[in-house]
């Protein structure tokens, strides 16, 4: 099930969310000082007030997550890497969130498969445009390996880099800008092969879980 997890209910996941943390801590991108991204940003995994959490937990397992921060606070990309958005500035807007995509993991031997993994991938990827569009987040910022750019345009989104890609450790990272809309929900699920929604909604708003196979 994919689950959305705000500081209502955070109480509720307080185990998937320390995995997160370990997973994130051994997994961080590390800086040209040495340091782990999370230390150099000078905070810790603890979750704000305004911090969204989406999670995809199989089977009691986490096998897959994401982060949505509002840019109007402290972010990752205007707190450790301004200097990726040099040429028009970083975003803040209450309606303009940070996406942290964050694991997926196989759940078991068969699901390292590509199929099994590319459908994981793409379920969170339309949660996360989802969720955005049930709450009326236009765009998202997000610092990404820039060698993935290209796979965002086979999505059929429309990325808008916000300067030019450069060296974090051992890997080149570039911030980008992404409008959210109902095409770009449409043509995520048809890249994913995705013809149901992800979230169940009820109301205005989405609720937390939607099964679905990973």
């Amino acid at each position: 099930m994919i689950h959305i997890v705000t500081a209502a209910n955070r109480c509720l996941f307080e185990d998937e969310l320390l995995e997160l943390q370990r997973i994130d801590c051994a997994n961080s991108v590390c800086t040209s000082a040495g340091k782990s991204d999370d230390l150099a940003r000078g905070v810790d995994h603890a979750a704000g007030d305004d911090e969204i959490h989406i999670l995809a937990i199989e089977d009691g397992r986490l096998c897959g997550a994401a982060r949505l921060t509002p840019t109007s606070g402290p972010h990752r990309l205007a707190d450790v890497f301004p200097h990726l958005a040099a040429m028009r500035g970083v975003p803040r807007d209450p309606a303009i969130y940070e996406w942290t995509p964050g694991l997926t993991v196989p759940t078991s031997a068969d699901d390292a498969e590509w199929h099994d993994r590319h459908h994981a991938v793409g379920a969170m990827t339309c949660a996360v445009v989802e969720y955005c569009l049930a709450e009326g987040v236009y765009a998202l910022s997000a610092v990404i390996d820039a060698r993935s750019l290209p796979r965002f345009h086979d999505m059929g989104w429309i990325v808008q880099p916000l300067g030019l890609p450069e060296q974090v450790g051992r890997e080149w990272m570039l911030a980008v800008l992404v409008t959210i809309d109902a095409s770009v929900l449409q043509a995520t699920r048809t890249f994913f092969g995705i013809d149901e929604p992800m979230l169940a909604h009820q109301g205005p708003r989405p609720s937390t879980t939607r099964e679905i196979t990973l």
